[in-house]
């Protein structure tokens, strides 16, 4: 037999415990302690049921360990993007993620996540636009096309533009003797024969 306390009940207590058929009186001993004794089986299977209300008498009571709190992860709003746009652009030649160029406008307009979200789309589109302009890399001497502009082109007297840039070495020579320069520029070869050539021209 095994005596088991209910230790959470007052000395005042007295209650019978319905449990696997059995009826188990508690009351008070002269220690005050609500007790009541069973057989070992039933103890410890009322024990095991209800540890927080229960143990067998003069064993510690059970104590539930504590669950540590979660903290509390970070919220993380998302920056709203732009509709103008898929979610790759090509800039500078190269694939950049819509997200890339959005996160980076955001940050440039100096705007919280919360102010820049509450923006008209027009002026998101806007603000895109900026950082879009921002990180293409600038073309150098474009014409009216867009084009890089070949280092080798020169115009004529007669307002007709020349490209040596395609011609050969022996092309570029015969063309400087057509245009009466003098021998020297023969020693040279590639882009410098073209540039010489060019200069020349313009020297004349």
């Amino acid at each position: 037999m095994k005596t088991v306390h209910a230790f959470r009940r007052l000395p005042t207590e007295a209650f019978v415990v319905d449990f696997q058929g059995q009826s188990l009186p508690f009351k008070a001993d002269a220690q005050g302690q609500v007790v009541s004794a069973m057989p070992d089986d039933v103890a410890d299977a009322l024990i095991a049921a209800a540890p927080c209300g229960y143990r067998e008498l003069g064993a510690s009571p059970t104590v539930a360990p504590k669950t540590p709190a979660k903290k509390a992860e970070p919220k993380i709003e998302a920056l709203y993007g732009s509709d103008k746009y898929g979610p790759h652009l090509q800039i500078g030649g190269e694939q950049v993620q819509l997200g890339t160029v959005v996160a980076a406008a955001h940050t440039a307009s100096g705007l919280s996540v919360e102010d820049w979200n509450a923006l008209a789309a027009a002026d998101r589109d806007a603000l895109i636009d900026q950082q879009i302009a921002a990180m293409t890399p600038e073309s150098t001497d474009t014409g009216s096309s867009g084009a890089v502009a070949s280092p080798f082109v020169i115009t004529s007297p007669e307002d007709v533009k020349i490209d040596l840039g395609p011609m050969t070495d022996d092309e570029v020579r015969e063309f400087a003797v057509k245009q009466g320069l003098p021998k020297p520029h023969h020693t040279k070869k590639g882009d410098k024969l073209k540039l010489a050539v060019i200069e020349a021209l313009k020297a004349q």
